[in-house]
Protein backbone atom coordinates (compact mmCIF):
# COMPACT_ATOMS: atom_id res chain seq x y z
CA UNK A 1 0.00 0.00 0.00
CA UNK A 2 2.88 2.37 0.78
CA UNK A 3 4.23 1.72 -2.70
CA UNK A 4 0.89 2.88 -4.11
CA UNK A 5 0.98 6.08 -2.06
CA UNK A 6 4.55 6.88 -3.12
CA UNK A 7 3.73 6.13 -6.76
CA UNK A 8 0.71 8.45 -6.61
CA UNK A 9 2.83 11.14 -4.97
CA UNK A 10 5.43 10.92 -7.76
CA UNK A 11 2.73 11.05 -10.44
CA UNK A 12 1.14 14.08 -8.79
CA UNK A 13 4.47 15.93 -8.62
CA UNK A 14 5.11 15.16 -12.31
CA UNK A 15 1.81 16.79 -13.20
CA UNK A 16 2.82 19.97 -11.37
CA UNK A 17 6.47 20.15 -12.48
CA UNK A 18 6.70 23.96 -12.44
CA UNK A 19 5.27 24.33 -8.94
CA UNK A 20 7.29 21.34 -7.69
CA UNK A 21 10.51 22.87 -9.05
CA UNK A 22 9.98 26.14 -7.16
CA UNK A 23 8.96 24.27 -4.02
CA UNK A 24 12.19 22.24 -4.12
CA UNK A 25 14.26 25.35 -4.92
CA UNK A 26 12.78 27.45 -2.11
CA UNK A 27 12.97 24.61 0.42
CA UNK A 28 16.63 24.01 -0.49
CA UNK A 29 17.40 27.70 0.02
CA UNK A 30 15.54 27.71 3.36
CA UNK A 31 17.46 24.65 4.59
CA UNK A 32 20.78 26.14 3.43
CA UNK A 33 20.07 29.44 5.17
CA UNK A 34 19.10 27.73 8.42
CA UNK A 35 22.31 25.67 8.37
CA UNK A 36 24.28 28.86 7.66
CA UNK A 37 22.49 30.58 10.55
CA UNK A 38 23.33 27.70 12.90
CA UNK A 39 26.97 27.77 11.78
CA UNK A 40 27.07 31.57 12.05
CA UNK A 41 25.57 31.48 15.55
CA UNK A 42 28.16 28.95 16.72
CA UNK A 43 30.99 30.87 15.04
CA UNK A 44 29.82 34.26 16.34
CA UNK A 45 29.56 32.87 19.87
CA UNK A 46 33.16 31.68 19.63
CA UNK A 47 34.30 35.03 18.20
CA UNK A 48 32.39 36.94 20.87
CA UNK A 49 33.83 34.76 23.63
CA UNK A 50 37.33 35.20 22.21
CA UNK A 51 36.93 38.98 22.00
CA UNK A 52 35.57 39.20 25.53
CA UNK A 53 38.36 37.04 26.92
CA UNK A 54 40.91 39.51 25.48
CA UNK A 55 39.25 42.66 26.82
CA UNK A 56 41.83 44.52 28.89
CA UNK A 57 41.75 47.80 30.77
CA UNK A 58 44.95 49.69 31.57
CA UNK A 59 44.86 51.91 34.64
CA UNK A 60 47.68 54.46 35.00
CA UNK A 61 48.73 55.21 38.58
CA UNK A 62 49.62 58.61 40.02
CA UNK A 63 53.39 58.88 40.54
CA UNK A 64 52.89 60.33 44.03
CA UNK A 65 50.88 57.34 45.25
CA UNK A 66 53.02 55.36 47.79
CA UNK A 67 53.77 51.70 47.16
CA UNK A 68 51.66 50.58 50.13
CA UNK A 69 48.68 52.54 48.83
CA UNK A 70 49.22 51.06 45.36
CA UNK A 71 49.04 47.58 46.84
CA UNK A 72 45.80 48.49 48.63
CA UNK A 73 44.39 49.89 45.39
CA UNK A 74 45.33 46.72 43.53
CA UNK A 75 43.68 44.52 46.19
CA UNK A 76 40.59 46.72 46.12
CA UNK A 77 40.24 46.39 42.33
CA UNK A 78 40.93 42.66 42.51
CA UNK A 79 37.89 42.19 44.77
CA UNK A 80 35.54 43.75 42.22
CA UNK A 81 33.13 41.29 40.59
CA UNK A 82 34.05 42.19 37.00
CA UNK A 83 37.78 41.50 37.46
CA UNK A 84 39.13 38.21 36.15
CA UNK A 85 42.85 38.93 36.53
CA UNK A 86 44.97 41.92 37.47
CA UNK A 87 48.70 42.49 37.02
CA UNK A 88 50.90 45.45 37.92
CA UNK A 89 53.57 47.05 35.73
CA UNK A 90 56.21 49.20 37.38
CA UNK A 91 58.15 52.01 35.71
CA UNK A 92 61.04 49.79 34.59
CA UNK A 93 58.70 47.21 33.07
CA UNK A 94 56.84 50.03 31.32
CA UNK A 95 60.16 51.25 29.92
CA UNK A 96 61.05 47.79 28.57
CA UNK A 97 57.60 47.45 26.98
CA UNK A 98 57.92 50.93 25.44
CA UNK A 99 61.21 49.93 23.80
CA UNK A 100 59.65 46.74 22.41
CA UNK A 101 56.71 48.61 20.93
CA UNK A 102 58.52 51.65 19.51
CA UNK A 103 62.15 50.57 19.19
CA UNK A 104 63.17 53.90 20.79
CA UNK A 105 65.18 54.53 23.93
CA UNK A 106 64.79 57.84 25.78
CA UNK A 107 67.71 57.28 28.22
CA UNK A 108 69.99 59.55 26.17
CA UNK A 109 67.47 62.38 26.32
CA UNK A 110 65.79 62.03 29.72
CA UNK A 111 67.33 61.35 33.10
CA UNK A 112 64.14 60.26 34.82
CA UNK A 113 61.72 57.65 33.52
CA UNK A 114 58.54 59.56 32.54
CA UNK A 115 56.41 56.45 32.11
CA UNK A 116 53.80 55.86 34.83
CA UNK A 117 53.11 52.72 36.79
CA UNK A 118 50.00 50.89 35.65
CA UNK A 119 47.61 48.04 36.34
CA UNK A 120 46.33 45.76 33.60
CA UNK A 121 42.85 44.41 34.29
CA UNK A 122 41.29 41.46 32.44
CA UNK A 123 37.50 41.35 32.69
CA UNK A 124 35.16 38.43 33.28
CA UNK A 125 33.40 37.57 30.01
CA UNK A 126 29.97 37.45 31.68
CA UNK A 127 30.29 41.00 32.98
CA UNK A 128 30.86 42.59 29.56
CA UNK A 129 28.04 44.56 27.94
CA UNK A 130 27.47 48.10 26.68
CA UNK A 131 25.95 49.18 30.02
CA UNK A 132 28.39 47.36 32.28
CA UNK A 133 31.51 48.68 30.53
CA UNK A 134 30.45 52.27 31.17
CA UNK A 135 29.72 51.41 34.82
CA UNK A 136 33.10 49.68 35.15
CA UNK A 137 34.88 52.74 33.78
CA UNK A 138 32.97 55.04 36.16
CA UNK A 139 33.70 52.76 39.12
CA UNK A 140 37.44 52.72 38.37
CA UNK A 141 37.48 56.50 37.86
CA UNK A 142 36.10 56.98 41.35
CA UNK A 143 39.13 55.30 42.95
CA UNK A 144 41.82 57.49 44.48
CA UNK A 145 45.31 57.32 42.96
CA UNK A 146 44.25 56.67 39.35
CA UNK A 147 45.34 59.28 36.81
CA UNK A 148 43.94 57.79 33.61
CA UNK A 149 42.05 54.77 32.30
CA UNK A 150 42.96 53.45 28.86
CA UNK A 151 40.16 51.43 27.32
CA UNK A 152 38.63 52.08 23.90
CA UNK A 153 35.49 50.05 24.58
CA UNK A 154 33.44 51.83 21.89
CA UNK A 155 35.30 49.97 19.08
CA UNK A 156 34.82 46.70 20.92
CA UNK A 157 31.09 47.34 21.35
CA UNK A 158 30.82 48.32 17.68
CA UNK A 159 32.29 44.94 16.66
CA UNK A 160 29.82 43.11 18.90
CA UNK A 161 27.00 45.20 17.45
CA UNK A 162 27.89 44.21 13.87
CA UNK A 163 28.12 40.55 14.89
CA UNK A 164 24.62 40.70 16.41
CA UNK A 165 23.22 42.56 13.36
CA UNK A 166 24.66 39.84 11.09
CA UNK A 167 23.08 37.10 13.19
CA UNK A 168 19.71 38.88 13.15
CA UNK A 169 19.81 39.40 9.37
CA UNK A 170 20.58 35.73 8.73
CA UNK A 171 17.82 34.70 11.12
CA UNK A 172 15.26 36.92 9.35
CA UNK A 173 16.26 35.63 5.89
CA UNK A 174 16.05 32.01 7.04
CA UNK A 175 12.64 32.65 8.64
CA UNK A 176 11.30 34.25 5.45
CA UNK A 177 12.47 31.35 3.27
CA UNK A 178 11.16 28.81 5.80
CA UNK A 179 7.67 30.30 5.66
CA UNK A 180 7.92 30.62 1.87
CA UNK A 181 9.01 27.00 1.39
CA UNK A 182 6.18 25.67 3.58
CA UNK A 183 3.72 27.88 1.70
CA UNK A 184 4.95 26.65 -1.70
CA UNK A 185 4.64 23.03 -0.60
CA UNK A 186 1.13 23.88 0.55
CA UNK A 187 0.23 25.49 -2.79
CA UNK A 188 1.75 22.56 -4.71
CA UNK A 189 -0.49 20.14 -2.85
CA UNK A 190 -3.52 22.38 -3.37
CA UNK A 191 -2.69 22.50 -7.07
CA UNK A 192 -2.49 18.70 -7.12
CA UNK A 193 -5.87 18.44 -5.42
CA UNK A 194 -7.44 20.90 -7.89
CA UNK A 195 -6.08 18.96 -10.87
CA UNK A 196 -7.42 15.68 -9.48
CA UNK A 197 -11.01 16.74 -8.79
CA UNK A 198 -12.44 14.24 -11.29
CA UNK A 199 -10.29 11.46 -9.88
CA UNK A 200 -11.44 12.23 -6.33
CA UNK A 201 -15.08 12.19 -7.48
CA UNK A 202 -14.55 8.74 -8.95
CA UNK A 203 -12.85 7.55 -5.77
CA UNK A 204 -15.80 8.81 -3.76
CA UNK A 205 -18.27 6.94 -5.96
CA UNK A 206 -16.40 3.64 -5.55
CA UNK A 207 -16.29 4.07 -1.77
CA UNK A 208 -12.61 5.04 -1.38
CA UNK A 209 -11.44 6.19 2.03
CA UNK A 210 -10.24 9.70 2.85
CA UNK A 211 -6.77 8.29 3.58
CA UNK A 212 -6.36 7.31 -0.08
CA UNK A 213 -6.66 11.00 -0.96
CA UNK A 214 -4.72 12.55 1.90
CA UNK A 215 -1.77 10.18 2.22
CA UNK A 216 -0.44 10.60 -1.36
CA UNK A 217 -0.55 14.38 -0.83
CA UNK A 218 1.29 13.95 2.46
CA UNK A 219 3.91 11.90 0.66
CA UNK A 220 4.19 14.60 -2.02
CA UNK A 221 5.31 17.13 0.59
CA UNK A 222 7.68 14.64 2.21
CA UNK A 223 9.22 13.87 -1.20
CA UNK A 224 9.75 17.58 -1.89
CA UNK A 225 11.43 17.92 1.50
CA UNK A 226 13.53 14.80 0.95
CA UNK A 227 14.69 15.90 -2.52
CA UNK A 228 15.53 19.38 -1.15
CA UNK A 229 17.41 17.82 1.76
CA UNK A 230 19.42 15.54 -0.52
CA UNK A 231 20.36 18.50 -2.74
CA UNK A 232 21.58 20.40 0.34
CA UNK A 233 23.47 17.36 1.66
CA UNK A 234 25.18 16.98 -1.71
CA UNK A 235 26.04 20.68 -1.79
CA UNK A 236 27.32 20.69 1.79
CA UNK A 237 29.48 17.59 1.41
CA UNK A 238 30.88 18.87 -1.90
CA UNK A 239 31.79 22.18 -0.22
CA UNK A 240 33.54 20.37 2.63
CA UNK A 241 35.46 18.20 0.16
CA UNK A 242 36.60 21.24 -1.86
CA UNK A 243 37.60 23.16 1.28
CA UNK A 244 39.64 20.18 2.44
CA UNK A 245 41.24 19.52 -0.94
CA UNK A 246 42.15 23.05 -2.05
CA UNK A 247 42.33 25.05 1.18
CA UNK A 248 43.28 22.32 3.65
CA UNK A 249 40.39 23.32 5.92
CA UNK A 250 39.09 20.32 7.83
CA UNK A 251 37.46 21.92 10.89
CA UNK A 252 33.98 20.87 9.74
CA UNK A 253 34.63 17.17 9.13
CA UNK A 254 33.97 16.20 12.77
CA UNK A 255 30.40 17.54 12.56
CA UNK A 256 29.68 16.18 9.06
CA UNK A 257 27.23 13.46 10.12
CA UNK A 258 25.38 15.78 12.52
CA UNK A 259 24.94 18.50 9.88
CA UNK A 260 23.77 15.94 7.30
CA UNK A 261 21.17 14.67 9.76
CA UNK A 262 20.00 18.23 10.55
CA UNK A 263 19.65 19.00 6.83
CA UNK A 264 17.57 15.87 6.13
CA UNK A 265 15.46 16.46 9.23
CA UNK A 266 14.74 20.06 8.17
CA UNK A 267 13.72 18.84 4.70
CA UNK A 268 11.33 16.30 6.25
CA UNK A 269 9.98 18.92 8.68
CA UNK A 270 9.28 21.51 5.96
CA UNK A 271 7.76 18.91 3.64
CA UNK A 272 5.41 17.37 6.16
CA UNK A 273 4.44 20.80 7.59
CA UNK A 274 3.37 22.10 4.19
CA UNK A 275 1.45 18.89 3.48
CA UNK A 276 -0.38 18.84 6.82
CA UNK A 277 -1.50 22.44 6.33
CA UNK A 278 -2.76 21.67 2.80
CA UNK A 279 -4.76 18.53 3.69
CA UNK A 280 -6.26 19.60 7.01
CA UNK A 281 -9.58 20.72 5.45
CA UNK A 282 -9.88 17.99 2.83
CA UNK A 283 -12.87 15.71 3.07
CA UNK A 284 -14.82 13.45 0.75
CA UNK A 285 -17.07 16.40 -0.04
CA UNK A 286 -15.63 17.20 -3.43
CA UNK A 287 -16.96 20.79 -3.34
CA UNK A 288 -14.05 21.76 -1.06
CA UNK A 289 -11.46 21.09 -3.72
Amino acid sequence: MIGFYISEAFNSLKKTRFSTFFSVLTTSIAITLIVIVLAALILSQKIEKKLKSNVEITVFINDELPGTELEKLKNSIEQMSFVKKISSIDKNEAKIEFKKLTGNDFDDVLVDNPLPRSLKINLNENSISSQSLQQIRAELNSLKGIDEILFDYEIFLQILKYINIGKLALFIFSLIFTVLSIYLIYTTNRLISNQNVDLYKTMKLVGSTLANIKIPMLFSGILIGFISGMICVLGYNTSIYLLHKFMRINNFESSLEIINFIILFLGFLFGISGSIISIRNISLKIEKF
